[in-house]
C-alpha cells in the first residue's frame, strides 16, 4: 500500500475495528512508530461498548496514568488483521493510533521529502 502523508506530515491508513459484539467500526489510523501499544478515542470505545480487560500504564511528555485497555480484532486490509490491546486516550481525535504492537508485523517506508509512505504485510516488500 502507497500513499500520501496528510498536511501534517502523518501517515494514515483506513482499519476496521471489531470488538466481538457487532459494533464493527471503520476509522482512520494513524501509523505512529513512536507508540509502543494502539490507542482509541474514550468516545468510540464508549461507543463500540468496549469492556475493560486490562490496566495499561502510559505516558507522554505532558502525563502518566494508568488507562483502560480492550482487546478487539484490528484489521489493515490485506496487510495486517490481529487481535491487539488498544488502549483508551482522552483526546476526542478522529483517527485511532496504530502502533508498534500492531506495527511491528508490517514494513513502513517513510519519504518525508517524496510527501509518501509506503506499508507492506510479511513477504510484500518491493
Amino acid at each position: 500500500m502507497r500513499g500520501p502523508l496528510d498536511a501534517s506530515g502523518a501517515a494514515r491508513v483506513e482499519v476496521l475495528i471489531d470488538p466481538g459484539n457487532g459494533r464493527t467500526r471503520k476509522m482512520a489510523g494513524l501509523l505512529d512508530t513512536g507508540a509502543s501499544t494502539s490507542f482509541i478515542p474514550q468516545a468510540v470505545a464508549s461507543e463500540m461498548g468496549l469492556t475493560p480487560r486490562a490496566w495499561y500504564q502510559v505516558g507522554s511528555i505532558h502525563r502518566e496514568a494508568k488507562e483502560p485497555g480492550f482487546y478487539v480484532v484490528l484489521t489493515i486490509e490485506g496487510l495486517f488483521e490481529g487481535t491487539v490491546a488498544i488502549v483508551e486516550m482522552k483526546p476526542a481525535y478522529d483517527f485511532v493510533v496504530v502502533g508498534r504492537n500492531v506495527l511491528k508485523h508490517l514494513r513502513l517506508v517513510f519519504d518525508g521529502p517524496g510527501g509518501m509512505f509506503e506499508l507492506d504485510g510479511p513477504g510484500q516488500a518491493d
